[in-house]
């Protein structure tokens, strides 16, 4: 026999785990059940150790993704922040020639970490979630000091044109 035996096929392990994923997840949950205070004490002197290290590579982490993967970040972002994809919010914004849903501008505000003129927010429901538009971050803070409140805008609107006169 071999050297290399049952592992001659290059994908047995890969097929191994494929069959028996079940198995493989109770074998881990006991090991971790049985070995928690010796992974803990590991895991401390991992980080003793490595401290410095892990506090940068988890710092730059992130920041390397979201440049290298942009859409993708943005995709995230939306699907785990309002439920919608990529494709939903460019279908969006060309719905609404890429002008704010309210003022009808572009955006104008810059990102403080890039430089770069922001993307429209997405404007939401807070009790529903339901996706209402795409606005610009004036009139998106704008609507969050007013609470989404209808009353309170109506009331702004009355005050606004009463001091016109």
């Amino acid at each position: 026999m071999s050297r290399r035996g049952k592992y001659k096929n290059p994908n047995y392990i890969k097929e191994y785990r494929e069959k028996n994923k079940e198995k493989i997840a109770i074998r881990a949950k006991e090991y971790k059940e049985e070995n928690s205070e010796e992974i803990k004490k590991y895991r401390r002197r991992y980080r003793k150790v490595m401290g410095v290290e892990i506090a940068e590579y988890s710092k730059n982490y992130g920041k390397n993704i979201r440049n290298n993967n942009p859409d993708k970040a943005k995709d995230q972002h939306l699907k785990y922040g309002y439920g919608i994809t990529i494709k939903e919010y460019k279908a969006l914004l060309d719905n609404q020639n890429g002008l704010c849903a309210i003022c009808l501008e572009e955006e104008k505000h810059k990102d403080k970490r890039t430089g770069k003129i922001r993307s429209l927010a997405v404007d939401h429901d807070h009790t529903t979630g339901r996706v209402r538009g795409l606005l610009c971050s004036r009139c998106n803070r704008a609507l969050g000091s007013f609470g989404d409140s209808i009353e309170i805008l109506l009331r702004a609107s009355k005050y606004l044109k009463r001091s016109k006169s």
